[in-house]
């Protein structure tokens, strides 16, 4: 069931320097991994954006609605979650990275529920995974302070942890892996 004012962010502008190529393209059954994860967010969000590393690197297809690009480049995911909220048109985003595609419908509905903190995230024993989450537009103006600072301030986990409050959703270790090498 699709939540109103909520938009979707596949997070797949990153580098892909262990997969060796852009594994957002990479197939797994006949669709890309970007096309599962924005499949997945299309079940609950009115939007979805592709997260991508310049305007031309993606060309976008259903199911995304459009894509988005970092305003500050070479940052990592943090960027491509800031680009997201920049762009959304509704007061949450709900981010999902290409590279999670085991990640169950229950999982993303759960994320999706409506949360009075400003952000519900996923946590895999316990560890917050700041790539699958649901943030609130309020937390704009914190995340482009960290982006701005640098080192440390950047890595996701340590954005998550500084939030004064947040939701954890524990999930498992199928739906918290992540593809980072080709497979045979």
């Amino acid at each position: 069931m699709v939540t109103p004012n909520l938009t979707g962010l596949v997070l797949a502008g990153g580098r892909s320097t262990r997969f060796g190529a852009d594994k957002s393209v990479h197939t797994l059954h006949g669709v890309t991994l970007r096309d599962i994860a924005g499949r997945r967010l299309a079940e609950v969000c009115d939007a979805v954006l592709l997260s991508v590393r310049s305007p031309q690197s993606a060309e976008v297809t259903s199911p995304f609605t459009g894509s988005v690009a970092d305003v500050f480049p070479g940052l990592g995911p943090l960027a491509g979650i800031h680009a997201g909220l920049l762009a959304m048109k509704s007061s949450r985003l709900l981010v999902m990275p290409c590279d999670m595609p085991f990640v169950s419908a229950e999982t993303i509905s759960r994320l999706a529920a409506p949360s009075n903190a400003p952000a519900v995230v996923a946590t895999h024993d316990g560890f917050p995974i700041g790539v699958l989450a649901c943030y609130d537009v309020s937390l704009l103006d914190m995340l482009e302070a960290r982006l701005r600072k640098g080192g440390d301030a950047l890595r996701v986990v340590e954005f998550v942890r500084s939030l004064p409050v947040w939701t954890p959703i524990e999930i498992g270790e199928v739906e918290s892996s992540n593809v980072n090498t080709p497979t045979p």
